[in-house]
């Protein structure tokens, strides 16, 4: 009986060790998703860019877009990473006396910054060398995350503008068509990434 028990145990154990490892290979391959997308959206907005500019059509929004596009990961990784480690007080050497004032510690303050640095420390905690080959951490994921979903959404408002008027079916068109190609790209990407990780796994290659 004690045997079959101790059997049941480790087979649920396997099975949430299998859940754990998918979950992280899908968070793995959906940050390196994210990258590639971020990197073709840019190359697609210079292409609009430059023709639009020595044409004389309306470069503005690309530009805005292409510049929130570019730089809003590394805002939000700013705003997620914790900055107080240069704070931390250098230790005492002299004993305090009775008649020294003793200050009370400041109350730490749980930041957004704080919940993200509690949960990078357990990013991967049974394929840690995907972090490591990757470069995967949560705090990028989540500022990579953040960045494509309100640049899709600056795609989706330039789309609504009135852009009937160019004569051309690139430029009219360009915003709807640069949306596409990036949601396209993140999810053929993450079944890519998904597909040779685990195939990379097997075959020891990680």
């Amino acid at each position: 009986m004690k045997k079959w028990i101790n059997f049941e145990v480790s087979m649920n154990t396997t099975k949430m060790e299998r859940k754990k490892i998918t979950h992280e290979i899908h968070l793995v391959s959906n940050y390196r998703a994210l990258l590639i997308a971020k990197h073709i959206g840019t190359l697609l907005l210079i292409l609009y860019f430059a023709p639009a500019a020595i044409t004389g059509f309306d470069e503005s929004p690309a530009l805005y877009i292409l510049l929130l596009h570019n730089i809003l990961p590394a805002v939000f990784f700013f705003l997620f990473t914790n900055k107080n480690n240069s704070n931390t007080k250098s230790p005492r050497i002299l004993k305090p006396s009775a008649y020294d004032e003793v200050k009370e510690e400041p109350k730490k303050k749980h930041t957004l910054s704080f919940s993200f640095a509690k949960e990078m420390e357990a990013d991967t905690p049974l394929l840690p060398q995907l972090k490591k080959k990757y470069q995967y951490s949560r705090v990028k994921y989540q500022s990579n995350s953040i960045s494509f979903l309100l640049t899709c959404f600056f795609l989706y408002l330039w789309q609504q503008q009135d852009l009937t008027q160019t004569n051309f079916y690139l430029y009219r068109y360009m915003p709807v068509a640069i949306l596409a190609v990036i949601v396209l790209t993140r999810f053929i990407c993450i079944i890519f990434y998904e597909c040779y990780i685990h195939y990379s796994l097997r075959s020891g290659g990680i």
